[in-house]
């Protein structure tokens, strides 16, 4: 498989007449400035025409084909809101089929957005009314859309009956999320700022699991860069004391009015990243869409996430 995916990011596989193939077969036409070849079987392509850059997105595998058939869904979704949470390119999903998808996104000249922007990408204030949800359910749901049976599945059914006890009395707000909602998927240039790449949208998500992933997701992957897990799991419960301070600082007419609700919508979001992770390196496993390093870094980033959730609890 690992030897697949090497053919595959070289073009070997899939080459870059078939991707012409495609692009004519959609009465694409222009001049070819650039074509990436990706992991989980996903090409790149930057194509001019009438002096204007436009760029594609080609997916060759079940799953980033749905993954694309969903990134529709969330622009769609959000297009359709007066106030949306985020601005977002033009997008158009050209077509779709059985063996792959092709997906246009308006190409915008910028500079990538950095930590501490959250509030140039992120539209929303925290203070409007949203649905209610059950634990139990939103937590089932979260399970069920990305299940796997082994072992290691018993230790996450533990932990959600500690969660279950600790908070049942509690319901959940939801709202739409983008999902992977980070600053390597932003761009900013003098007109806007903009948020891309909405593979894992969902329609109703825990509150604040954007707000969690764009200030945790970054800090997790630096120590795992830099070997300093055993640091993040010692100061992580003084780092989300800092994170809630900030947060009622600035967002003080707010649903989230205390801090047990704002812990539990934290143990959510470890909890789906970790369940995630474990999903996707599942598939990476059987299908081969990724180096064997990426499928390591899954692993330890998910084991990761599981340490911080036990920390919490």
């Amino acid at each position: 498989m690992t030897h697949n995916y090497a053919k595959f990011i070289n073009g070997e596989i899939f080459t870059q007449k078939d991707v012409l193939r495609i692009l004519d077969d959609n009465k694409i036409k222009g001049k070819i400035i650039n074509i990436k070849f990706y992991q989980y079987k996903k090409i790149y392509i930057q194509l001019k025409k009438n002096k204007k850059i436009y760029f594609f997105k080609l997916c060759l595998n079940k799953h980033s084909i749905d993954l694309s058939k969903n990134e529709s869904d969330g622009y769609d979704y959000f297009s359709k809101i007066d106030k949306p949470e985020f601005n977002l390119p033009n997008y158009k999903l050209i077509n779709i089929t059985q063996n792959y998808s092709l997906s246009k996104i308006e190409f915008i000249e910028g500079s990538r957005g950095n930590y501490f922007e959250l509030s140039k990408f992120y539209n929303n204030c925290f203070s409007k009314n949203y649905k209610i949800v059950n634990l139990q359910n939103y937590i089932s749901s979260i399970v069920k859309k990305n299940q796997i049976d082994d072992d290691k599945s018993k230790k996450i059914d533990d932990i959600i009956k500690i969660i279950l006890e600790k908070y049942k009395s509690i319901s959940i707000p939801v709202e739409a999320s983008h999902g992977d909602f980070i600053s390597f998927n932003t761009i900013k240039n003098l007109n806007k700022n903009y948020v891309f790449d909405l593979e894992f949208f969902q329609k109703e998500r825990s509150l604040l699991y954007d707000y969690f992933h764009w200030k945790i997701t970054p800090i997790i992957a630096k120590s795992l860069k830099y070997n300093c897990k055993f640091f993040l799991k010692k100061t992580f419960i003084f780092l989300i004391k800092i994170l809630y301070l900030e947060f009622k600082i600035k967002y003080k007419k707010t649903i989230i009015n205390n801090e047990r609700l704002f812990k539990l919508l934290l143990i959510l979001f470890l909890l789906e990243r970790h369940i995630f992770l474990r999903y996707q390196n599942f598939i990476n496993q059987i299908e081969g869409l990724v180096s064997q390093d990426e499928k390591n870094l899954l692993s330890i980033n998910s084991n990761l996430y599981m340490n911080l959730l036990i920390k919490i609890l």
